[in-house]
């Protein structure tokens, strides 16, 4: 299976806007390699006319073929695609150049779970007001630009990743902030878990340094 950051990233996937000046909750998905694409949700693309976090997890066959792809926005503020110049536009279909990660717990819990834009968009909201992240467009993708979340985004992938990397017959792990169980993912093989490693720590990390308490559970081996 190819992960979706590195399928758009060798243009292997396209994804873009919906033909007659798109939809907030749907894109068009094609996939012209000859490798079934997997995407999470979840994720998020960059892009077209709003930043779209995928709403389930997908796979995408190879063939060439439009498929409708699922989408909540995570960029309340903007509804235009931009042109070569940087000059905003309205033509469709805009594309998406640019896999951003996965959303952190309570964004994707929103999207997968409660199934609500207006709940999206508050969380995307909590989120980057917790982390003193402020933006014209009100997307989630812009915590990237944010030096200390990313400073602390990126000690958490370097020490989570070490350890992962000792055990190779892990499928998945259940987070835990505090006496709190964030969450839990399971794959059915180490090499997809592995493939997806980078976007599940950004997503329970971020809920950590967001909101998260030093772990308070015991852990026995």
């Amino acid at each position: 299976y190819l992960p979706l950051k590195k399928a758009i990233e060798n243009k292997k996937l396209k994804i873009t806007e919906m033909e007659s000046g798109g939809t907030v909750n749907t894109l068009y998905a094609q996939n012209s390699s000859n490798d079934t694409v997997i995407i999470l949700g979840g994720e998020i693309v960059k892009g077209g006319k709003q930043d779209r976090m995928i709403a389930q997890d997908v796979l995408i066959p190879p063939g060439n073929k439009k498929i409708n792809l699922s989408v909540y926005c995570v960029e309340q503020h903007r509804w235009s695609s931009n042109d070569s110049r940087g000059n905003a536009s309205n033509s469709a279909p805009a594309s998406f150049s640019t896999s951003y990660n996965m959303s952190g717990t309570e964004v994707r819990k929103a999207a997968l779970v409660n199934k609500n834009q207006s709940n999206v968009w508050q969380k995307v909201s909590e989120t980057n007001t917790k982390n003193n992240t402020t933006n014209a467009t009100g997307t989630y993708t812009a915590m990237d630009n944010n030096v200390g979340y990313k400073k602390d985004i990126d000690a958490y992938t370097a020490y989570f990743k070490k350890q992962f990397a000792m055990q190779s017959d892990v499928i998945g792990f259940i987070a835990v902030s505090g006496d709190k169980i964030l969450g839990c993912d399971l794959f059915a093989t180490n090499t997809l878990f592995t493939q997806q490693l980078d976007n599940l720590i950004n997503s329970f990390a971020t809920e950590a340094i967001t909101s998260g308490k030093k772990p308070a559970v015991a852990y026995n081996k």
